[in-house]
């Protein structure tokens, strides 16, 4: 679970535009998917939708890979404009009510990625590298096609731990996988 580093418009209506389909097929979909969060597996009370994308640098164009139908704090931990504001806010002294929040975004970000409370830095950690990624793809000015049908956005199972994305490399078409966990310590071997 980390922010998501490409701003979209809202994912339903994003869908409903991008494949042409009203959105009371998009509903249906909701409906008829598993009531769990795809990120965390908590039950979903209030639904929150995001897409991850397929980026093509060759083509500089995106796609939508997989829609995901998560719980609100995982939500709300993936919107990145909004999640910096609300950390700015708590920074300027904003009201209990959104500390409270920001208290409980930080610990279901480290309960989801199996951190303690030691290594909340991780969160701040992650904001500044989505933001960076941000500032990246907006200077990219990647145009927005179809991707698979929609059936198979939604049918996508989120990978294990240790998300990562594909990025065709520039030139070649050959895929770069950037994972999104941090990286393991390496051993050393002991001299003999």
């Amino acid at each position: 679970l980390a922010p998501a580093s490409v701003p979209v418009p809202p994912a339903r209506a994003s869908l409903a535009k991008l494949y042409g389909l009203p959105e009371s097929r998009f509903a249906e979909l909701e409906a008829a998917a598993p009531k769990e969060c795809h990120l965390c597996g908590a039950a979903r009370g209030e639904t929150m939708w995001s897409l991850d994308w397929e980026v093509d640098l060759t083509k500089r164009k995106m796609a939508p890979r997989r829609c995901m139908l998560l719980c609100r704090n995982c939500g709300m931990l993936r919107d990145l404009p909004r999640l910096i504001e609300r950390l700015t806010q708590q920074q300027l002294g904003g009201d209990r009510g959104e500390d409270a929040l920001i208290s409980e975004l930080l610990r279901h970000f480290l309960n989801v990625n199996g951190l303690d409370i030691a290594e909340a830095h991780v969160l701040q950690d992650a904001v500044s590298l989505a933001h960076a990624l941000l500032v990246v793809h907006n200077e990219l000015r990647l145009g927005i096609v179809q991707g698979p049908p929609v059936e198979e956005l939604f049918g996508a199972r989120p990978a294990a731990k240790g998300k990562s994305a594909e990025v065709k490399e520039a030139g070649t078409g050959s895929r770069i996988r950037a994972s999104a966990e941090l990286p393991k310590k390496k051993r050393r071997k002991g001299k003999a």
